[in-house]
This record gives C-alpha cells, structure tokens and sequence, in this order.
C-alpha cells in the first residue's frame, strides 16, 4: 500500500510540477514571480527527494495543462498540497509519513507566501 501511494504522490506532483514550470520564469510582479519560483523549486527537490528515499522512479508523464496565471497556480498548489496530506493520514510506514510531512510543509510555506501577493 506504501509503494502504491507514494506513487499517485509522485504521479500528481510531476504533472503538477510540468504544468506550473512556465509560471516560475515570468515578471509580472518580481514578488509573486519568486514566491511561485520557490515553490516549483521546492516541489522538484521534493520529487527528487521521495525518488531517492523512498526507492520510486519518477514517472515520465505527458504535461497536460500549462497554468497561465499566479492565481490558478495557487488554487492547484493548494489542491496538491491537500491531496498529500490526504494520503499522509493512510496507513503508512513512518519513513514515508515523516517524509511527505516534510515536504508538506515546506510547499505549504512557499504557498501561504504566494498567497500574500495575490
């Protein structure tokens, strides 16, 4: 059950990831642009980091969507974010819950930080 979690994490995060890499290279506002810069950053590190830890390849997905704005960015940020703690209350071995809660958090900093300059 583990394996198979950390996989739909791994799964969503990636296409999120590919669908929001666009966002972190554009100026409309220098603050809102890095806050959303910092949180793709922070969400490749944490792919790389469960691929690593964990053992799971990381999926090679096509990228549905690209977000055109910092707004939609942050409504699917908050939507992966949930989705994570969602599967951080399944039975899970205490590696990978330390793990997700880790990364949960650090992608829930970088979103509230988004979120002040919507």
């Amino acid at each position: 059950m583990t394996t198979e979690v950390v996989q739909e994490v791994l799964e969503k995060s990636v296409s999120h990831y590919q669908a929001c890499m666009g966002l972190g290279d554009l100026h409309e506002s220098q603050r809102i642009s890095r806050a959303a810069s910092r949180f793709i950053k922070t969400e490749k590190s944490m792919i790389r980091d469960i691929n690593v830890k964990i053992g799971i390849e990381c999926p090679q997905l096509p990228c549905s969507d690209k977000i055109k704005n910092y707004s939609s960015m942050y409504a699917y940020n908050s939507r992966l974010i949930s989705f994570i703690k969602s599967k951080i209350k399944q039975n899970l071995d205490i590696k990978v819950i330390t793990l997700l809660s880790y990364w949960v958090a650090a992608l829930q900093i970088e979103n509230d930080e988004m979120a002040k300059y919507l």
